[in-house]
């Protein structure tokens, strides 16, 4: 569809970046963006590394495409 820098830097088909949302942004919508050919990004507003740990997996298993992950440093909990 498009063939631009972002594209072929993300690997995407549609130079779209969907934003971290708070406590939104998980595995079911990031899944979709990805499918659809976005780049999806998994939030991690919960601070909760076991909470995100599993949304990285659950993202391997609803999508072979590209995503992210936004870490936000400061509410970040090592448990």
């Amino acid at each position: 569809m498009f063939d631009n820098r972002i594209t072929r830097m993300l690997g995407v088909e549609l130079p779209i970046i969907q934003a971290p949302m708070g406590y939104i942004a998980r595995s079911a919508l990031a899944s979709a963006v990805s499918n659809a050919g976005a780049m999806g990004i998994i939030e991690t507003s919960s601070g909760m590394l076991d909470e995100v740990r599993v949304e990285i997996s659950k993202m391997r298993d609803l999508t072979d495409r590209p995503f992210g992950v936004n870490i936000a440093q400061a509410g970040v909990r090592f448990t």
